[in-house]
């Protein structure tokens, strides 16, 4: 196991980056989550939390700002608009500071539980890439309506055979990366459709992708509905 409490000149090892829009009701509530695990679980970890706002309209980005004034492990981005959850992404990336990068969903639907999950087969050398996979014949799901996870489970499927079927899911945004994979991806999708040019590209420049077996459970069965970006 690699030592990753601290860079060599001490920097930050680990971004977690949050894409989230108008999230004011959990958004303080789920860092607070966040950063407990990582304490109890990971306290020699040097890392931070990058929350994308993109364009919230509800307070949101007032509130992580606020928090940010004494939360030095916080590190809020704001966008002028909505412009979509590749672009948020895309922000992190370009906004973080980490020699490992790993995306985490706002409403944690996959919990800080995968972090170290995600993380071990980037800092082993082992991978480029890392994707939480709830559909890997090892993950699961629950609390998600049985049309909705049927759909997605087949959407997945039918996506990944342009991957030549490699992987069992393809449009979770919880994934970690290597800072060089992310220097070396020119990345240029704003929506979701970014999920899916990370696998290509990835596919395409003979990357290392390990999928990890992940636990999906929505902490709210309507939220699905809420989604926008």
């Amino acid at each position: 196991m690699v030592d990753l409490s601290m860079n060599m000149d001490g920097g930050i090892i680990l971004s977690l980056i949050i894409p989230a829009y108008n999230e004011s009701s959990i958004i303080l509530r789920n860092i607070e989550e966040i950063e407990g695990w990582m304490k109890k679980n990971m306290p020699d970890l040097a890392y931070e939390i990058v929350v994308v706002d993109d364009g919230s309209t509800d307070a949101m980005g007032q509130l992580i700002d606020e928090r940010a004034k004494n939360d030095p492990l916080l590190r809020p981005l704001h966008h002028k608009g909505n412009k979509g959850r590749g672009r948020a992404i895309r922000t992190g990336f370009s906004g973080s500071r980490g020699k490992y990068v790993i995306c985490l969903d706002a409403d944690l639907s996959y919990s800080p539980e995968h972090v170290p999950h995600l993380l071990q087969p980037l800092q082993n050398d082992q991978a480029d890439i890392t994707l939480a996979s709830a559909y890997h014949p090892d993950g699961s799901v629950s609390n998600v309506p049985l049309s909705r996870a049927l759909l997605s489970r087949w959407g997945n499927r039918m996506l990944s055979a342009g991957v030549r079927g490699k992987f069992s899911t393809v449009t979770c945004v919880v994934r970690g990366f290597t800072r060089e994979v992310l220097d070396q991806l020119e990345l240029i999708n704003d929506g979701k459709d970014l999920h899916l040019e990370i696998i290509q590209k990835a596919d395409l420049f003979g990357l290392r992708v390990v999928e990890i077996p992940a636990h999906l459970k929505w902490r709210d069965r309507d939220r699905g509905r809420k989604r926008k970006n």
